[in-house]
């Protein structure tokens, strides 16, 4: 049987993962968004 702090690492172990992976998927969203917002720019026009 396996011991509640190996059980527990295993848990956070996973949930690092989950949350890594979400963040670059927010990452490549905002590089994204980002390219979009650059390009409808029009020059001349102060952000």
């Amino acid at each position: 049987m396996t011991r509640p702090a190996e059980k527990m690492k295993g848990y956070r172990d996973r949930m690092a993962a989950v949350l890594d992976r979400f963040r670059e998927n927010l990452d490549r969203i905002g590089t994204f968004v980002k390219g979009i917002q650059t390009r409808t720019r029009t020059p001349g026009r102060s952000p």
